[in-house]
């Protein structure tokens, strides 16, 4: 019967893989927790090291891995540029973004219309560059319309500070 003494958490969050934080333990199978604080967004690994009462000592056979994101996507408009954009009914109207982050899920835009209706596209990244794409065709309803883009990425961050107007004007 060996005991475990003590674990400890190592981790590269420092940027260099050391040990982090020492915990007393006693018996054959323990569950230690470890908290850490103010740890910057990045990608990380951690591992526990284990020694009992016999002086053995073992890491976990595998590294695990950590991602900490708290960071909004970065976004910025492409298309349309207001406020010189003036469409005629039918026409169709390339809404196109630029986004990056590391973990990005999804791209939408919102689209009020004058009546104050909302129709929503979701924008794709067809050649992997960071440009996303979606096309509106100018309905009937002549007016100012704004366009909100929500740029989300899986941590749940969400960027809705970019926006855009156009106009839907008769063709006569």
């Amino acid at each position: 019967n060996v005991n475990i003494t003590n674990v400890t958490l190592f981790n590269n969050i420092s940027g260099v893989f050391r040990s982090n934080e020492t915990k007393q333990s006693t018996g054959a199978f323990v569950r230690v927790n470890f908290t850490l604080n103010s740890i910057s967004d990045g990608q990380y690994i951690w591992n526990c090291l284990a020694n009992d009462s016999s002086g053995n000592s073992a890491f976990s056979i595998v590294n695990y891995s950590l991602v900490i994101d708290t960071t909004p996507p970065n976004a910025t408009v492409l298309s349309p540029l207001a406020p010189s954009n003036s469409f005629t009914i039918g026409q169709h109207i390339n809404i196109t973004i630029r986004s990056y982050d590391i973990n990005l899920s999804n791209i939408t835009a919102n689209i009020t219309t004058p009546t104050l209706s909302v129709a929503s596209a979701v924008l794709n990244d067809t050649n992997s560059d960071a440009v996303f794409n979606a096309t509106y065709i100018a309905p009937s309803a002549l007016g100012q319309y704004t366009i909100r883009f929500f740029a989300t990425d899986g941590a749940g961050n969400i960027n809705a500070t970019q926006t855009t107007t156009f106009s839907v004007v008769d063709s006569a």
